[in-house]
């Protein structure tokens, strides 16, 4: 990571919010996915610093900035970006989210199209999963549980707790005073907004991705009036980790283009 001074606060939407900007050229954005921070997306921003202005954040609830004042959706921590934006006076940078930062990406170049200039969505999230017989019978247990546990006691309350933590994901585990907002963003899917996007789009995506499915990129692909997908081979979920060169060279090539350039 950088030294301390170049890590930052500001207070955006009355949120204590942690930044770091570094490099010159072409404005970038990069957004972290769900639980993550400012260092695990630290790859990306060096990498881009070389040939572009860039600035990533810590979303707020993690990393070291304030949490959202009430449960928060998908939209709403678009309308921070939005804010951050306004806060910088940045006007039209392209957009880099991973996951579920690429699903708040997607939401604010959907809604507001005037703000993104390039889009570049790493194993993004925004598609509805499809599940399997055995999560369905997971839930479906769980729900018995939580019906019948008050008439069982002690007993009723073990059997609560061993069925959620079967059901939970790691995600929802670990997001503590989050989980409202975790399961309000979890069960929010932006097929429809796909083709509103009015960006140049750069889809890369692990093909062993196992959290957003590879197929999850061809749809979006599909949907997405000016969009392409790019496959990693052998990566999985942070595809931009496991072929850092080549995310390096088609990150590079794709964001150095500005708006100007494209008209």
């Amino acid at each position: 990571m950088p030294s301390s001074p170049d890590l930052q606060f500001a207070e955006v939407q009355g949120i204590r919010t942690r930044y770091w900007r570094v490099g010159q050229g072409p404005r970038v954005l990069v957004l972290h996915g769900w639980g993550a921070k400012i260092e695990s997306v630290h790859p990306i921003v060096t990498a881009l610093s070389t040939t572009n202005d860039v600035l990533a954040v810590d979303l707020p609830g993690f990393g070291e900035s304030g949490p959202p004042p009430v449960t928060w959706g998908v939209g709403d921590y678009a309308g921070f970006v939005a804010a951050l934006l306004d806060h910088f006076e940045w006007e039209r940078p392209s957009v880099v989210g991973h996951s579920f930062g690429g699903k708040t990406a997607i939401y604010l170049a959907a809604r507001e199209p005037q703000r993104v200039n390039r889009l570049l969505l790493v194993d993004a999230a925004g598609i509805k999963p499809h599940r399997g017989i055995d999560y369905y019978a997971k839930v479906g247990s769980a729900k018995l549980v939580k019906h019948t546990a008050p008439y069982l006691g002690p007993l009723g309350r073990r059997m609560r707790e061993r069925i959620a933590q079967r059901v939970a994901s790691s995600d929802y585990a670990n997001a503590g005073a989050l989980r409202p907002t975790f399961v309000k963003v979890l069960n929010e899917h932006f097929e429809p907004l796909l083709p509103e996007i009015k960006a140049p789009t750069l889809l890369i995506w692990g093909e062993k991705d196992t959290a957003t499915p590879i197929s999850d990129g061809q749809l979006m692909e599909r949907l997405i009036p000016d969009a392409a997908l790019i496959t990693f081979p052998g990566a999985g979920h942070f595809s931009y980790l496991d072929d850092q060169a080549r995310f390096t060279a088609i990150a590079r090539n794709f964001l150095a283009v500005t708006e100007n350039d494209e008209h």
